[in-house]
């Protein structure tokens, strides 16, 4: 009978209740479902956007979005902006009160602030320096294609980094795709590990190594790994060639040496730099006296020595054999190395020592910096001739060759703008795409969280229902004790059970189970041979005295005869087995609660007319019971495979082995090494085979809610 009448749907107030109940489903489904939209927009989010938590990503419908995403994929590393800083040569912290980008003439404006404070220097790069250059004009246009052409042609190798390269944390394109040239030349893993010296569990853990080629400490060592990776680099295309960038150092090192007073520089150096990112570090040592005190200090204790070029001949080889001798007692290399070599120097003692040289012994006369910056500026003087026809051609204002730099910020928005949908594609797809990897490279989990899903739900519907059922059927002198201790096992959470269930799986006295029940079976069946009237009394007194000389009088022998154990108890481990996953989750309190109050609303005439009929117990609950128990059945095979597929911390304990692993624990793994979109997307592929066993068992669920009002 339905809660409001027919004539009563009609009237205000119940016109009032039936929208009422209509919106508070509403309102309550709108709360399970927006955390869910969140997760799987989260797993197409790029880095840049991945806590904005947005329903709909940014750069699906918006260009400045798009650049945003395509900008933080390309230079992220370990520090948000700081790459970008780098890279464009731009001191954001100094734009965040206002400015002017001279390498691109865009006025720097900075964006309103809520609180009336001044905006931060991540504000101002994501809404100010994202503008959009004109890209229609044909010198911006020369400034693009003479970067390329300098980093096809006269970039060398040991200065050339890597775009889209990540950390431990992040994968990006380069990350990929660098991972694909390592399986299509080594097929699989153990052969890397083995090479590398390295422990990867599965692909997303590989990581390229990381240059930090503007680092005065870091040496390319000669190594398998090194030897790949310059082999992956002169394999890239020319968009994925990263200068590796030295000035950014320089004007760190002038700002921390004047204190950020860039007038008091100014005035040391007779010059008005607007800024201190704007001082470039001159090729050779300058002629001004205090430029050349700045330039000789950082060349001798910060500069890295593959940007080093030494100029002096035979001077300088007799200077560097002298110092061998004196610091070595050899001489190892009777020349100084080319520091532009792909693998030199080849050792951390002679990087060491060359630093060292340079810093006490060579006239700085004889040295060149030969960096990334000075070597692109000397190709641009070589191609127009002149600091004059250079700003006519690209449409600049530099009144010294040092202030040109590296076009970043229109490069970066011409290949956007060449292919916005491969940004789009990718980032849609890297997170899935890395998720999908890690799963199908540990196959094995998949096969065992099936089989322990399998198992458990098999045995909760054969378990569970037989003890509700003899509870309900039979009226048990200690049914209500039986049922009280059911009820306290739901009184403490699973955690509390963890340690003496796995003491238990770890010592299983599977010998004293199979004895006793030997023994209990023996001693029934001597009864029945011997006495023929087979009182119930003494069919008990036997199988309790079978059961107990066979649990500990004949295991222990046995176990001590074969040597079962050490102990000679015959227990046996059942850790990193389906026996150790399955057995625990077997029997559940709730459910056999459950099960025996539906079992107690059926209808007694049934089970008598069975009864009659001749059925026996076994087939009344086959063939009567467990039909019309389908709705609970399928919710309590549903609760069952929810628990047992999304088990992580049990099957983490009892399954020490990577390879009794389920899905639950590689994913657990897995997030531990990757950034917050590919964990939602770990995540979501996750949650679609429980949505898969809902939706299949949806009716007979809805119809164990409606069942009681049809009885």
């Amino acid at each position: 009978m339905p809660i409001l009448s027919h004539v009563g749907r009609k009237s205000v107030k119940g016109r009032a209740a039936i929208l009422t109940i209509y919106l508070v489903l509403f309102g309550g489904a709108i709360t399970m479902l927006y955390p869910f939209l969140l997760m799987l927009s989260g797993s197409i989010a790029s880095n840049h956007s991945e806590y904005e938590f947005r329903l709909i990503p940014r750069y699906l419908y918006e260009e400045r979005g798009l650049f945003e995403t395509h900008v933080f994929n390309k230079y992220y590393r370990y520090s948000g902006v700081a790459d970008v800083e780098q890279q464009w040569k731009v001191d954001i912290p100094s734009l965040a009160g206002g400015g002017k980008a001279p390498w691109t003439n865009i006025p720097i404006e900075p964006p309103s602030s809520a609180d009336g404070q001044t905006p931060s220097a991540q504000a101002v790069f994501e809404y100010e320096l994202c503008r959009k250059p004109d890209l229609s004009d044909p010198r911006i246009q020369q400034r693009i294609s003479d970067y390329n052409e300098f980093r096809e042609k006269h970039l060398p190798l040991a200065l050339r980094d890597c775009y889209w390269i990540g950390s431990r944390s992040r994968s990006f394109q380069g990350d990929d795709e660098y991972r694909e040239f390592l399986r299509a030349k080594y097929q699989t893993l153990e052969p890397l590990n083995e090479k590398y010296g390295t422990m990867a569990g599965s692909w997303p853990e590989v990581y390229a190594p990381y240059d930090r080629l503007h680092n005065r400490s870091i040496y390319v060592e000669d190594t398998p790994q090194q030897r790949d990776w310059f082999e992956f680099k002169s394999r890239q295309p020319i968009a994925f060639a990263r200068p590796a960038v030295s000035e950014f150092g320089w004007s760190d090192f002038l700002n921390k040496r004047y204190k950020g007073d860039l007038e008091a520089l100014n005035k040391a150096y007779r010059t008005s730099y607007p800024r201190f990112f704007d001082i470039g570090l001159s090729e050779t040592k300058p002629t001004a006296e205090s430029m050349a005190t700045d330039w000789s200090e950082y060349v001798r204790t910060r500069l890295a020595a593959r940007f080093m070029q030494f100029t002096g001949g035979a001077a300088s080889d007799a200077l560097w054999r002298s110092f061998q001798k004196t610091r070595l007692g050899k001489v190892e290399l009777p020349t100084l190395p080319d520091t532009q070599a792909v693998n030199s120097p080849p050792t951390k003692q002679l990087n060491d020592l060359l630093l060292e040289f340079v810093a006490t012994t060579l006239p700085l006369e004889d040295l060149r910096v030969v960096s990334a910056e000075n070597l692109y500026r000397r190709f641009l003087l070589d191609k127009y001739g002149s600091l004059e026809a250079l700003n006519t051609a690209h449409k600049l204002s530099a009144s010294s060759i040092e202030q040109v730099y590296f076009p970043m910020p229109e490069t970066d928005w011409k290949e956007m703008m060449d292919d916005p949908w491969s940004v789009k594609g990718y980032t849609l797809s890297r997170a899935y795409r890395t998720a999908i990897n890690h799963i199908l490279h540990h196959k094995q989990s998949l096969w065992n969280t099936a089989v322990f899903c399998a198992f458990a739900v098999a045995g909760a519907l054969v378990v569970n229902p037989l003890c509700a059922y003899a509870l309900s059927r039979f009226n048990l002198p200690a049914a209500y004790q039986i049922l009280l201790f059911l009820l306290a096992t739901m009184a403490f959470p699973a955690e509390v059970t963890i340690i003496p269930n796995f003491l238990m799986i770890k010592n299983f006295p599977l010998l004293r189970i199979v004895c006793g029940a030997l023994g209990a079976g023996i001693g029934v069946g001597m009864v029945m041979i011997f006495l023929s009237w087979r009182k119930p009394i003494l069919l008990t007194l036997a199988g309790i005295i079978g059961t107990g000389l066979g649990a500990w009088l004949v295991s222990d022998s046995v176990a001590y005869l074969v040597q079962l154990a050490d102990t000679g108890s015959g227990n046996v481990s059942l850790l990193n087995t389906y026996w150790a996953l399955v057995l625990p989750s077997i029997a559940s309190g709730y459910s056999i609660f459950i099960l025996k109050g539906f079992f107690d609303s059926l209808p007694a005439e049934i089970y008598e007319s069975a009864t009659i009929d001749g059925a026996s117990e076994l087939r009344i609950f086959a063939t009567i019971t467990l039909p019309l128990s389908k709705p609970v059945l399928a919710v309590i095979a549903l609760w069952t495979f929810t628990a047992a597929y999304g088990s992580f911390t049990w099957a983490l304990i009892i399954c020490q082995d990577e390879k009794m692993w389920t899905l639950m624990v590689h994913l657990y793994q897995y997030q531990l090494y990757v950034d917050a979109c590919e964990r939602m997307a770990g995540f979501a592929l996750a949650s679609i085979p429980t949505l898969l066993v809902f939706i299949l068992t949806q009716k007979m669920i809805l119809k164990g809610i409606v069942l009681p009002s049809y009885k």
